[in-house]
């Protein structure tokens, strides 16, 4: 009886090793778990495997065991095995999921961070606009907001990444009308240009304020 334990327990081992090397080398295990947890589930298998091969050893050759007794220690490695796999499938898709939506966050932050780049590249070339320094250092403040602020405050923003788009598509627009208008009107035509960056910067304080608020209630 120990003998067809020792088979199945093998068998078992076997195909816990054989599906760990099919997840890593079809690429599912790789869009789904950082590394550290497939670093982690290999580790789990190998020593499962290891352990199989010492009760086998110890239990056929060694010790003198009822296969009741060598059946229940089986059966408690290969539980053992199982529950740590789950947990750390369920750790790295949790894990991978937050490095997707952080990766997504910072994609936003860099179009929205590029955007504005451009628009204050097409003010740069603009030498008939009175006293552009001003307006232009709107612009870069408002460039190294979106691009060095913290995660949390970066989440806060993708929540409102549409309303961050109207203001700054019509940010481009009024660039566009400055551009054309004539000379006289370009000063009035700037004012107005900064008062809609200065918007958008309200804007996102208040966004960044709701959500320090949420997570100091949430300590």
């Amino acid at each position: 009886m120990n003998t067809w334990i020792s088979g199945a327990a093998v068998g078992c081992a076997e195909a816990a090793a054989l599906l760990f090397w099919l997840r890593i080398t079809s690429g599912r295990s790789n869009t789904s778990s950082p590394v550290p947890f497939r670093i982690a589930s290999g580790v789990a298998t190998g020593i499962y495997g290891i352990s199989v091969l010492i009760s086998v050893i110890l239990c056929e050759y060694i010790l003198e065991i009822t296969w009741a007794a060598y059946l229940t220690i089986q059966l408690i490695m290969l539980a053992g095995f199982i529950v740590v796999c789950v947990l750390l499938e369920l750790g790295g898709r949790y894990a991978g999921s937050q490095e997707r939506k952080q990766f997504d966050e910072r994609n936003v932050q860099k179009k929205l961070a590029n955007r504005i780049s451009s628009i204050r590249s097409q003010i740069q070339t603009m030498s008939d606009i009175p006293e552009p320094s001003g307006l232009l250092q709107e612009f870069r403040k408002l460039e190294e907001t979106i691009l060095y602020s913290d995660p949390a405050v970066s989440a806060a923003w993708c929540g409102i990444k549409s309303l961050l788009e109207q203001h700054i598509s019509l940010l481009e627009d009024q660039v566009k009308l400055m551009n054309a208008v004539a000379v006289p009107k370009k000063a009035e035509a700037a004012a107005e240009t900064t008062q809609i960056v200065r918007k958008i910067h309200e804007i996102m304080d208040e966004q960044k304020k709701q959500s320090l608020l949420l997570n100091s209630k949430s300590i």
